[in-house]
């Protein structure tokens, strides 16, 4: 994600919303790749430094998956390669 102007608070820093976002839509994409359904149970973010890099990556990475849930670890890094956040999520699996 490039960062733009909208993405940050008043301090100038990354707004955490933001981060959150991209994280989940990471999440998304990954426990949705292979059949559509599952949807976000539970998530917990851990911000863990501010970004001085202009854009974002999230890597989502599946560490269970079972018959009806499942549960990912995703990271946040800036294109410095800087850790910005680390989220986990459980989700649903609807069919």
């Amino acid at each position: 994600m490039k960062i733009e102007p909208r993405h940050r608070n008043a301090a100038g820093i990354i707004m955490g919303g933001a981060i959150f976002t991209l994280a989940d839509f990471a999440f998304a994409v990954a426990s949705n790749h292979e059949k559509l359904g599952t949807v976000s149970l539970n998530a917990n973010i851990t911000f863990l430094r501010a970004s001085k890099g202009d854009k974002l990556i999230a890597t989502a990475e599946c560490v269970r998956d079972g018959r009806t849930t499942c549960y990912y670890r995703v990271s946040v890094t800036d294109n410095t390669g800087a850790l910005i956040a680390e989220i986990t999520t459980s989700g649903y699996k609807t069919s």
